[in-house]
């Protein structure tokens, strides 16, 4: 008796067990894959770019930026083929095409002898609709390495033909840094102005919000070519176009049975922070998370299909939360009275040069703009007032960056708004490295279907093989 009971218990564990396995293999094989994929990322927004704007927001709008908290996260190194600090073309390859790359190289292999496969190149075969989506020209390096080939990132004109080439649904940016040919090499490759090209390509040619917000057919393809978004947030108008509004009328205008693949870059979080623009870069931060929770509430909508990522293609600046002044305390709230960006203050102080105002009339309207005169915190001693006095006389000189010691202080910027500026970040506790990009790992952050894989790369080119297989393709570059 004890023996047969045994024995049933044998058989009862045997049972439990093969459905235990026969459950998990209909897990398995029930597995799907995202119908829908949002690939956020933000030009040169390490961790200190997405923390100092997330404690900005905080602090002074009592809100928080949500791409910062999705469930999944992790870091991922960035280095490319000959080195550990890269550039936004072999990072922006790597992302798209799972592959290292060289320095200033477009969707090719290292040595410039085979074109790569980018994801949306796939996903577009496996009848994905594809939207490019840039705040700056779609012809720059990161929207360009998932539609073009090229050896230099600088050949503009040639990216920009392969633009239409590309059969793509959706392009929205700040248009084509090059539309016509500027080069004999270009001459050679001439299809004559490339909005041109692109509506002979089937290409309807949108510039302005309006035309944009009143596109209903969803059987054309589109490139939305707004120049405006070449200014920095802090600069434009109220009413101008957003990388949020590219995203919506993205999704709406990509939506369809097969699904789609949606490439959405901040762009100028990096410029800003080549010109150690703290305030400037923190807005730029703002308008990617709200076009990040334009992508969210899609989700939202849709989570049993969706799958966002976020993250960065390199640091720019070597940013960091704490300057030696200031010890261990912050005053992140001192950004709030910059009004205008390091770039538009540099307009402004050539011009007043040009008109010859005084250097005592200048340096009252360069603190004003950088906001060094609205706050009992912003004390501007001595010292401060010693670096703006030889910053203008380096400007005047127009100094920029010439010597060895205006490269050290000025990198390749106007002198005298770049040291405002500079003055206003160290006031409010925020330290810079570069004026060049750094090779620090930045972080990943994933939510949807297939999050948990995507995130658990560890180097940019893995991200895109995560994602080749996640999809069920073959990896075309291996």
């Amino acid at each position: 008796m004890i023996k047969f009971l045994h024995f049933g218990v044998i058989i009862i564990i045997i049972t439990i067990f093969l459905g235990a396995c026969s459950s998990n293999n209909k897990i398995t094989e029930n597995k799907t894959k995202p119908k829908y994929i949002f690939y956020f990322i933000g030009d040169g927004m390490g961790m200190a770019q997405a923390q100092i704007a997330n404690e900005y927001v905080k602090n002074t709008l009592n809100d928080s930026l949500a791409f910062m908290y999705l469930p999944n996260q992790g870091n991922i190194t960035t280095h490319y083929n000959g080195g550990l600090i890269t550039c936004s073309a072999a990072s922006g390859t790597a992302l798209a095409s799972g592959e290292k790359t060289s320095f200033n190289t477009i969707g090719m292999n290292t040595n410039h002898t085979d074109s790569l496969t980018s994801l949306a190149e796939a996903f577009f075969q496996e009848k994905m609709k594809i939207g490019i989506v840039a705040s700056v020209t779609i012809d720059h390096a990161t929207p360009a390495v998932f539609y073009a080939n090229q050896k230099k990132r600088s050949q503009y004109y040639r990216i920009g033909k392969q633009l239409s080439l590309s059969g793509f649904h959706y392009f929205a940016g700040a248009g084509y840094e090059n539309p016509n040919p500027v080069s004999p090499e270009d001459s050679a490759a001439t299809v004559g102005n490339l909005y041109e090209w692109d509506k002979k390509s089937g290409y309807t040619i949108l510039r302005t919000k309006t035309e944009l917000e009143s596109l209903k057919d969803t059987a054309l393809k589109v490139h939305m070519a707004d120049s405006l978004m070449l200014k920095y947030c802090i600069d434009k108008p109220t009413d101008a176009l957003t990388l949020a509004d590219f995203v919506k009328k993205g999704i709406e205008h990509l939506d369809n049975p097969h699904g789609f693949f949606m490439m959405v870059e901040g762009s100028k979080i990096d410029h800003a922070c080549h010109e150690h623009d703290a305030k400037t870069a923190i807005n730029e931060v703002i308008e990617f998370n709200t076009a990040f929770k334009v992508a969210l509430d899609f989700y939202n909508q849709h989570p049993e299909e969706t799958l966002i990522i976020v993250l960065a293609d390199h640091e720019t600046g070597g940013m960091s939360l704490g300057f030696d002044k200031l010890g261990y305390n912050t005053n992140l709230s001192a950004l709030k009275h910059q009004s205008i960006s390091r770039e538009l203050l540099e307009e402004k102080i050539n011009n007043w040069i040009k008109n010859n105002s005084s250097e005592n009339s200048i340096l009252d309207s360069v603190q004003y703009f950088a906001g060094l005169n609205s706050d009992s915190t912003l004390i501007i001693d001595n010292t401060d007032k010693k670096r703006l006095h030889e910053a203008y006389i380096a400007s005047v000189a127009q100094k920029k960056g010439n010597g060895s010691t205006e490269a050290v202080n000025y990198g390749n910027y106007e002198p005298l708004s770049l040291t405002a500026i500079t003055i206003l970040c160290e006031k409010a506790g925020i330290g810079w490295t570069t004026f060049h990009h750094t090779g620090v790992a930045v972080p990943i952050r994933t939510i949807g279907v297939g999050s948990e894989l995507v995130a658990s790369a560890t180097d940019n080119a893995e991200v895109a093989r995560k994602l080749f297989t996640l999809m069920g393709i073959k990896n075309p570059n291996r």
